[in-house]
């Protein structure tokens, strides 16, 4: 054995130890405080609830505006492009009310049908509103567009669904930018 394999082998060691040391602290909390860093969003307060919808809120407003630097849209464009900036926001509109944590199985299961039946409506508002900006957009935007559209499943690769990767990515939220816009 040369010294480079018996380095290779102590580094190696020595980075084992280290995310073991490192992943004990996140296996000794409960499934959602590991997950997210805090409490499942069930176990959350109203109060919570509706300041982690704000920031959420914030964080698309900023991916939309990187977006619209990015197609760089000009002032023809524009009504199409609020059409489409309200059809991303709609998905914070009118959101039901959450079951009480004691809620029967076919309370939460009819909560869910709802809640599935509502983003299906969202998912073909989005899709009309993508359809009509692509058509006012030039050539060179629709493919800025197009790669977004492509990249944003590529969410998943960060871990969106825990098993989003083994799938091959998977689209979690329409087009997630990602922080790529």
């Amino acid at each position: 054995m040369n010294r480079t394999t018996i380095a290779r082998g102590v580094a190696s060691a020595i980075l084992g130890t280290a995310l073991i040391a490192a992943a004990i602290p996140a296996l000794s909390q409960s499934p959602g405080e590991a997950s997210r860093g805090g409490p499942r969003y069930s176990q959350m307060s109203e109060a919570d609830r509706a300041q982690m919808r704000e920031r959420m809120q914030a964080h698309m407003n900023q991916r939309l505006d990187r977006l619209a630097a990015r197609l760089e849209i000009k002032a023809s464009q524009q009504a199409a492009w609020e059409t489409y900036r309200k059809a991303r926001a709609s998905v914070f509109d009118n959101r039901p009310q959450r079951p009480a944590r004691d809620a029967d199985a076919a309370t939460l299961a009819k909560f869910r049908a709802d809640m599935a039946q509502r983003r299906a409506e969202h998912l073909v508002t989005m899709a009309d509103a993508t359809a009509k900006l692509q058509q006012v957009l030039e050539p060179q935007q629709r493919k800025v567009l197009d790669e977004i559209a492509r990249q944003s499943g590529a969410r998943g690769k960060r871990g969106a669904h825990g098993s989003a990767q083994r799938r091959g990515g998977g689209q979690h939220h329409g087009f997630g930018y990602g922080g790529r816009a």
